[in-house]
């Protein structure tokens, strides 16, 4: 490699002192730096503080190593001509001396740091190309602030990294993000590997080795069912669920994005206790008349014109938003083990208004508090970058991980000749991915107990191939409890397999005519015309594709082989995921179709469906559907269990882990089964139809299974997620 050096678009190249050539550069909050000399003998060169300064490959101008301005330029005359010293700063030296002031509510880094750039009045920075947003900001307030203090705040926030290349372009993107070309080991193989020398390696214990974030506040949305008596019509948000012994919420403002920002208040008018939901006019009790429902946030009170109705559930219901405590915790599991005793430090911070922004704050907290790595090494490969991350293999210090650029120096040893100085640390604890799943756990143990240190979350180091994910379960006995489960990236298959499905089709062909069922018994069905193969998974972390039904024709028919005769015997299950388009064909389009059996959509009003399931019986088949809150256009998981040895039973019916029960009023019973079941052992197994073709199912179905055993709702919690989150092992937890 060999240089060029451009100062106010003049190569200057020619005239430089090869041996006076420094560089050094840091991440955002530090200025990067380069010096040099030159000889002018002609006495030609024009140079002012203020001039640009470029420093760019030789041979490609696309690869530039510096861009800023001279800040300090000394001359003195060296015989007959001239030798100039040149000390340059990078581009963020015009962030330093740009400011601006605004408030920004509930909106993205990406955009406040673009907006920002603009009422500075600093429009020649690239603010998009390279900015990735992290999170949305509740509220941010800076009033004459520089454009690096701004960049500083959202890094306090979001642990992000930020810098401004020579291309005067912001980067602004999580840690660890951007891999550097090549890695350094003690044992380099010159192609992807490559030696360092020089090599000191900084060890200390931090202070702290755990953080408690505590005292924020952030807004959650919620709906809350009541109970009515036919005659109250004034209910209190803060003293009912005391009374009650529920859990309800002091709603103080309307649901997300509501305008008016005002709750919304359904009562049910239906007349045995299944919920016909009405929603009601509603006003505040302060300024309001004439409406069915007056609200006082201040008071939490709720005051109904007409009383609701008698019924112990489901009387009425109110959907808004409440305070819910922001409460986290991380631990750094590797530095507790070292010491062998927690130090652990309660901060503060009512400012925290999110989960996100106290699980940042939490990792910024631990890498200045907590224990550091830090390495520095010199190098003589180029390529390396300001926030790239590097893989250290070093069979000396037994080190063979990541770490992150922060400091990097360049000499010129003489020719293209080049000397890399390297400092490393390592970086954020949290594992990429976790934050959002653990956060509903958060959510969910804030409801038990909101100013309990047991409502507090543990992130927990594991391999960056392993996350945490959480559902809840619960018990009439014991109430809410969860589930904690450790996922990995592409698994679902592994999960399915392990409850002994017997037929189960991925439905991931791309081309020909067959579908292959993945268990033993080789269920392969053929896939006819009208399927569009190949379309995108509906599972989570999958890159294993699903099939599109147009709704008029086409299905995929595995025969009638006799392992998938007959599974309701017993007690069998069905299982897919599906995103339907509307309800299908004849407006019941079939999941799955045994004859005797149907798994269907139907129904369709307003963008919502229901799932319905029927059974041949000697004398009447038995149907029952679920309420119509099945959303078209989404990914669902649905998944149906049923014994059908006496008319009895009535199915369950699960829909992305929610059940449907005829005991929970969730299900309905439309024909009641009487007589024999009836047998399916000749007809043919479909999945988007049945036999005869006139009942396609409308839109993407993926991953059908079935079981000649009842799932249970522990082994379905575990399907939906890894449908979701690949997950491969679990726990059960009453608290995190």
């Amino acid at each position: 490699m060999k240089l060029r050096l451009l100062i106010n678009a003049v190569d200057v190249t020619a005239n430089l002192v090869e041996e006076s050539f420094s560089l050094d550069c840091g991440e955002g909050n530090i200025i990067d730096v380069a010096q040099f000399e030159l000889v002018d003998t002609a006495n030609s060169l024009v140079i002012l503080d203020g001039h640009e300064v470029i420093i760019e490959d030789f041979d490609d101008a696309l690869i530039r190593h510096f861009g800023g301005l001279a800040t300090e330029v000394l001359s003195s005359h060296d015989g007959v001509g001239s030798l100039w010293n040149i000390t340059c700063q990078d581009w963020k030296i015009i962030l330093d001396r740009s400011y601006f002031s605004k408030i920004y509510t509930d909106q993205t880094d990406a955009l406040i740091i673009g907006d920002a750039f603009t009422e500075a009045a600093v429009t020649e920075f690239d603010t998009a190309s390279l900015v990735v947003s992290q999170r949305t900001m509740a509220r941010l307030v800076f009033k004459e602030s520089s454009l690096r203090q701004m960049l500083d705040v959202l890094k306090s926030i979001t642990a992000a990294f930020w810098d401004v290349d020579a291309f005067k372009k912001i980067i602004y993107r999580q840690e660890f993000s951007d891999r550097s070309s090549f890695d350094i080991s003690t044992s380099p193989n010159n192609t992807t590997t490559f030696p360092y020398y020089d090599t000191t390696r900084h060890l200390s214990i931090g202070q702290f080795n755990s953080v408690d974030i505590v005292r924020g506040n952030r807004l959650t949305e919620e709906t809350d069912v009541y109970n009515g008596d036919g005659t109250r019509t004034t209910f209190n948000l803060r003293i009912d669920g005391v009374v009650s012994g529920r859990v309800y919420h002091n709603i103080i403002r309307g649901p997300d994005g509501a305008d008016p920002d005002i709750p919304v208040v359904d009562k049910n008018t239906g007349t045995d206790g299944t919920p016909v939901w009405t929603t009601q006019t509603i006003g505040f009790e302060t300024s309001d008349s004439g409406k069915d429902v007056l609200w006082n946030p201040l008071t939490a009170q709720v005051i109904f014109t007409t009383a609701p109705s008698n019924f112990a559930n489901n009387s009425w219901r109110i959907n808004g938003q409440y305070l819910a405590p922001v409460i986290w915790r991380n631990d750094d599991e590797a530095a507790i083990a070292s010491a062998g005793r927690i130090f652990r430090k309660v901060l503060h911070v009512p400012e925290a208004e999110s989960d996100d922004q106290a699980q940042d704050l939490s990792i910024a907290f631990l890498r200045e508090q907590g224990n550091k790595d830090l390495i520095q090494c010199t190098i003589n490969q180029d390529g390396l970058g300001i926030g790239d991350a590097i893989n250290i293999d070093d069979a000396i210090y037994g080190v063979n991980k990541l770490y992150m650029v922060h400091a990097l120096s360049m000499r010129i040893l003489g020719g293209e000749t080049y000397e890399y100085r390297v400092s490393l640390g390592n970086g954020p604890l949290a594992v990429e991915g976790i934050g959002p799943i653990i956060r509903e756990l958060s959510d969910k143990a804030g409801k038990l107990d909101l100013n309990t240190q047991d409502s507090i979350v543990v992130i927990r180091q594991v391999s960056t191939s392993i996350e945490l994910v959480v559902t809840t379960v619960t018990s009439e006995a014991r109430g809410p409890r969860y589930i904690a489960m450790a996922v990995s990236p592409s698994t679902y298959d592994v999960v399915i397999l392990a409850d002994s499905p017997i037929g189960y089709w991925r439905l991931g062909e791309t081309t020909g005519t067959t579908a292959d069922d993945e268990t033993a018994n080789d269920n392969d069905g053929t896939i006819s015309a009208g399927i569009t193969l190949g379309e995108e998974a509906l599972i989570g972390g999958d890159q294993n594709p699903c099939l599109l039904f147009d709704g008029a024709s086409g299905d995929v028919d595995m025969g009638s082989p006799a392992a998938l005769d007959d599974i309701f015997s017993g007690g069998g299950s069905l299982e897919a995921w599906i995103n339907a388009d509307s309800d299908g064909e004849v407006n019941a389009g079939r999941i799955m179709d045994k004859g005797q059996w149907v798994f269907a959509t139907v129904d369709e009003s307003g963008g919502n469906l229901r799932i319905q399931f029927q059974h041949g019986f000697a004398s009447t088949e038995g149907i029952w559907h679920t309420d119509r809150d099945v959303t078209i256009n989404a990914a669902h998981h649905v998944v149906v269990t049923f014994d059908r040895d006496s008319v009895a039973n009535n199915p369950s019916i699960y829909v992305d882990n929610v059940l449907y029960t005829i005991g929970n009023g969730k299900l309905t019973e439309t024909s009641i089964p009487a007589g024999a079941a009836l047998s399916d052992a000749a007809l043919n197994f479909v999945v988007g139809n049945r036999t005869i073709d006139d009942a396609t199912f409308d839109g993407h179905i993926d991953e059908p299974a079935v079981y000649s055993s009842v799932l249970t709702s522990g082994q379905i919690t575990a399907h939906y997620h890894a449908g979701l989150d690949n997950i491969i092992a679990g726990r059960w937890a009453s608290r995190v």
